[in-house]
Order: C-alpha cells, then sequence, then structure tokens
C-alpha cells in the first residue's frame, strides 16, 4: 500500500564511510539531510544506522524518521545499507530519494527539481558527472533487490 509520493533513504552505517554525527555548523550531516528531505516533502523518511546508532537516534529524536539498523556496518558495502532500506520502503512510495550520509550538502531546492524529473533513475550532475541525491522509482527496486555481483 502506498503512503506517500516521495520516500527518503539515507545510509548512515559504515563504519569507514560514514559520519553521521560530523558537525556541520549547528547541525550534524544526518540532521541536515532529514531537514532537506522534510523541506522538499519527503515522506518517510529511513535512516540505516550502524556506526553511532544510539547517536544518530538522540540526535534525531522527534523528527518522525524510521532507524533501521545494519549489523554489518565493520565491513559493510553501501549496498548492503541501501538494499535494507529499498526493502523497507519498497510499495509505500512511488519514488524514492536515497544519499549516503557522506553526502550531506545539497539544498531543498535541488532536490525539488530532481522530483520534479521524470524517470526512474534522476541524479544531478556537474560537467557530466553525477551525483547525490539519487531519486528511484517504485520500479527499478526489485532489480537492484535482486542484484547479488560485486562492486555496488
Amino acid at each position: 500500500m502506498k503512503i506517500s509520493q516521495t520516500g527518503g533513504l539515507i545510509a548512515a552505517a559504515s563504519q569507514k564511510a560514514a559520519r553521521p554525527t560530523l558537525q556541520l555548523g549547528s547541525i550534524t550531516a544526518v540532521q541536515r539531510i532529514v531537514l532537506t528531505f522534510q523541506q522538499a516533502g519527503v515522506f518517510p523518511i529511513a535512516v540505516v544506522t550502524g556506526v553511532e546508532a544510539d547517536e544518530v537516534k538522540y540526535r534525531l529524536s522527534g523528527r518522525g524518521v524510521v532507524f533501521l539498523y545494519n549489523s554489518e556496518f565493520e565491513d559493510p558495502e553501501l549496498l548492503d545499507s541501501i538494499r535494507l532500506g529499498l526493502g523497507f520502503l519498497q510499495d509505500k512510495c512511488e519514488r524514492i530519494v536515497f544519499a549516503p550520509v557522506n553526502v550531506p550538502l545539497f539544498a531543498p531546492s535541488t532536490l525539488r527539481t530532481l522530483l520534479q524529473q521524470k524517470g526512474d533513475f534522476v541524479t544531478p550532475a556537474v560537467n557530466g558527472r553525477g551525483g547525490h541525491p539519487i531519486v528511484l522509482s517504485n520500479a527499478v527496486i526489485p532489480e537492484i533487490l535482486a542484484y547479488s555481483g560485486g562492486g555496488g
């Protein structure tokens, strides 16, 4: 059952790559992404935790996000966190916005522009190089969930 047009997924589990509690002014990286998602009307928002899980939950308490725990955070593939989040959000939304926690500096206006675009896979680009956040349609989730190759 669909509960929303656009849900959000934040990967914040990896001990190597994620720094969810990195301070960016007065808020943390993960708080910044959640606020940006909320300003663009994204709901529900799932945060995949691992490293610093308790601190992330504390920082986001009262923000209405769903926490999913990736127990493989010592040496995870980003794809593991993506699969966990997409598995939860699948069929709840028409589209899902994905952002890794180590890429928190995008504006709500950028996200709104991406959400206005059509397609199964929408990403911002500068000089031909793609970036984050990525907007995925619900139609591509089964293929991502079924992927078993290496390299994410």
